[in-house]
């Protein structure tokens, strides 16, 4: 993937960057960083609803999970309304990067239903 735009920094918890892969698909990715739990899952959510109301339709999304160590429950359903809302405007969203920890809770959950997991920010892009 070659780097195309950068958006900075949304706020402490997240950061998202423009860019494309080997098939020049236009791809968001969003770093995540720290636990995203109840004083932080709201806060996170609403930058990532507007990082996916402000992209055109076809846009896929990599949530690199690498600096996150926690998912609660109400993390979890966003994750689910992201998809949602991703998949309603023809968009795909895998995550990458994922501890062991956070990929035991997406199967336990029933999260990986809905989202790869892949190693690599460069295996999920080509994936998109």
């Amino acid at each position: 993937m070659k780097n195309d735009l950068t958006n900075g920094f949304l706020n402490a918890n997240i950061k998202s960057q423009r860019l494309k892969n080997s098939q020049d698909k236009v791809i968001i990715l969003i770093e995540l960083t720290g636990q995203l739990d109840e004083t932080s899952s709201e806060k996170i959510a609403e930058e990532f609803y507007k990082l996916i109301d402000s992209n055109e339709e076809g846009t896929g999304f990599i949530v690199d999970f690498k600096h996150v160590s926690f998912m609660n429950s109400r993390s979890i359903g966003y994750f689910i309304d992201f998809y949602k809302k991703i998949e309603k405007k023809g968009g795909k969203i895998v995550i990458a990067r994922a501890s062991e920890n956070i990929v035991d809770i997406v199967n336990v959950v029933g999260l990986s239903n809905f989202y790869k997991i892949y190693p690599s920010i460069e295996e999920a892009g080509e994936n998109i």
